[in-house]
């Protein structure tokens, strides 16, 4: 198949060849370069818009757990305090009063202080409301004066009787009782709001970049939803599986039904110290790189399609420069093949057409004047054959005149019969020998023109000989041109051995002077000594491999020199057979001229 897709190809015009082939190439080059430049822009600009989603969503993770952080920092605040203030009104038992209680809590800046005893009965507080009130059975205290802890601490949580938050602590009394103590939290709880997950998602989700955003919680809810009616959706794909469960980073692409577009998915675990306690879920919407990714692909394209006709145009005018000579040469060729040697060949371009050209053009001035010089020998050597035989025509005229008056004289002359019969014999036999000269210069026409012939053919093949020396001579050149460039490079590699030579002499003296530093160092400089001596070991070795490149740089310096002076004497010896090349060439010319 290949083969005879081969046999085709050269079987097309050189125009197909010029033309079409190379257009071909480089539109499929063309083609190729514009898709992996769309391939390699789309994959790098999905690359950065995947770093980019990922880094949103780990500065939201970022963001969560320092807030959570601060959260604690600041629950752990008030926590600590609510159990040292209880602790510390317990210890002054004594003296506790509803007075002292508003005493407290204005010095402490509390909001509530509470003085339950054993029976969950309310008997001081700074809060004349709440004296008397019973805690009931579901109440936070309960779990203090039941005896399950020594002291408990409620989350923030909003007043059943005003909209205020408050953070409550309850601590054990020796006689069974319970203090409780309440905080106002209102800053707390609005710090917490700001920065909370809700929060968070909503300004997450105001980007018009992100399709939404969403906190979930450990038990795969979605806690908090930047599109709010999908807050406590359940999520069980698996990319939230991974996150949550398995603390694992998830990316996927996909369709997003609700909003039409594609997006994609990340979703980051959130870690609180060492426990996962859900995962941010960012969806980044496609759009805006595929319409980018298809601008790009417009631009590449339009490029490309310019490009290639900017390419075609000027293929075109080169072929055409390259193509409308060669035709007039093939017409000139034909015309000359059907013996029309006075066919001008007009020659303009002076490149290798041009050179092409004007060989043709000589070939065929050398022709006129080869054909020329054989009609001028033909048409002597006609003359000279009609002059033969001419003169042999008017010999045998004169043999039959003297044939016929011998045959006259023989009737009167008997005694001479014989010689005259003899005569005549003679002038038939010279009559004969005379048409045999015809015939042998008719014969010598034909040896000259074949001569001639091979004349030609001998000085054609001394030409393809010239052309070869002068080959030769170059490539002896080249060559030349190529040791000299050898040798330049080993003389440079002598350099670096004498300055590698120069370093380790500088070594071997650095060596020596910290042998007798160490020497002199005594007990404590053995150590030095002994890498002393390494280093001087390791300075002569590179001394003698040095030396070892400098002998085989010189060597081949030899060689190399060797090398030039034959390729030298083989040019000249060229240039000796080229010289009587040319000398056997001048003869063969000389021959053809005085032939």
């Amino acid at each position: 198949m290949w083969r005879s897709f081969i046999n085709n190809f050269n079987s097309k015009s050189i125009k197909f060849k010029i033309r079409v082939v190379p257009i071909i190439s480089i539109l499929l080059a063309i083609i190729a370069i514009t898709l992996s430049l769309i391939l390699i822009t789309k994959q790098a600009i999905l690359d950065q818009l995947k770093e980019d989603g990922l880094m949103v969503a780990e500065q939201a993770v970022s963001q969560i757990e320092i807030s959570d952080s601060a959260l604690d920092i600041m629950n752990l605040n008030i926590e600590s305090n609510i159990k040292n203030l209880g602790n510390f009104i317990e210890s002054n038992d004594k003296v506790i009063s509803n007075e002292y209680l508003q005493k407290i809590a204005k010095q402490f800046e509390v909001d509530e202080i509470n003085i339950g005893n054993s029976e969950g009965k309310i008997i001081y507080s700074n809060l004349p409301s709440s004296i008397g009130t019973i805690y009931e059975e579901d109440h936070k205290a309960s779990i203090v004066l039941k005896g399950g802890k020594n002291e408990y601490i409620e989350d923030i949580r909003k007043s059943t009787e005003t909209n205020d938050y408050y953070k409550y602590g309850y601590i054990k009394r020796s006689n069974g009782g319970v203090i409780q103590i309440g905080i106002l939290a209102n800053k707390i709880q609005s710090f917490s709001d700001s920065v909370g997950y809700q929060a968070l998602v909503s300004n997450i989700g105001e980007d018009p970049d992100i399709v939404y955003a969403l906190f979930i919680d450990k038990d795969l809810n979605a806690a908090a939803h930047s599109e709010k009616d999908r807050i406590g959706i359940k999520l069980e794909d698996e990319g939230s599986k991974k996150a949550v469960l398995e603390g694992q980073v998830y990316t996927s692409e996909y369709f997003y039904d609700k909003e039409g577009v594609n997006v994609y998915d990340i979703i980051v675990p959130v870690m609180h110290g060492d426990d996962i306690i859900g995962a941010i879920d960012i969806g980044l919407s496609l759009k805006n790189v595929e319409d980018t990714i298809q601008t790009i692909i417009l631009i590449i394209s339009a490029i490309g399609i310019v490009s290639f006709i900017i390419i075609l145009v000027l293929l075109t005018l080169i072929s055409n420069s390259v193509i409308k000579p060669l035709n007039k040469l093939s017409i000139s060729s034909k015309s000359v093949a059907n013996g029309e040697l006075y066919h001008s060949i007009e020659v303009k371009s002076k490149d290798e057409i041009g050179v092409l050209a004007l060989s043709f053009r000589d070939m065929v001035n050398n022709l006129k004047e080869i054909i020329s010089n054989i009609q001028g020998k033909t048409i002597e050597t006609d003359e000279m054959a009609e002059q033969l035989s001419s003169a042999s025509n008017q010999l045998s005229s004169a043999s039959s005149e003297i044939s016929y008056a011998i045959q006259e004289v023989a009737s009167g002359v008997t005694s001479q019969a014989n010689d005259v019969l003899e005569i005549t014999n003679y002038m038939s036999a010279l009559a004969e020998e005379i048409e045999g000269i015809h015939k042998k210069m008719d014969i010598v026409k034909l040896n000259v023109d074949a001569a001639e012939n091979k004349a030609n053919i001998g000085k054609e093949n001394i030409d393809n000989i010239l052309i070869s020396f002068s080959n030769l001579s170059k490539g002896f050149n080249a060559v030349n041109e190529k040791v000299n460039i050898l040798s330049a490079s080993i003389s440079q590699i002598g350099n670096i051995t004498e300055v590698i030579n120069g370093i380790s002499d500088q070594t071997n003296l650095l060596a020596l002077n910290a042998a007798i530093e160490a020497a002199r160092a005594g007990e404590t400089g053995k150590g030095f000594a002994v890498v002393a001596e390494e280093v001087r070991k390791l300075a002569q070795e590179s001394r003698n491999s040095t030396e070892q490149i400098k002998t085989l740089v010189n060597s081949i310096t030899s060689e190399t020199e060797e090398v030039t002076k034959t390729s030298q004497e083989v040019s000249a010896y060229a240039s000796k057979l080229r010289d009587t090349s040319e000398e056997l060439t001048n003869g063969v010319n000389k021959f053809k001229v005085n032939k």
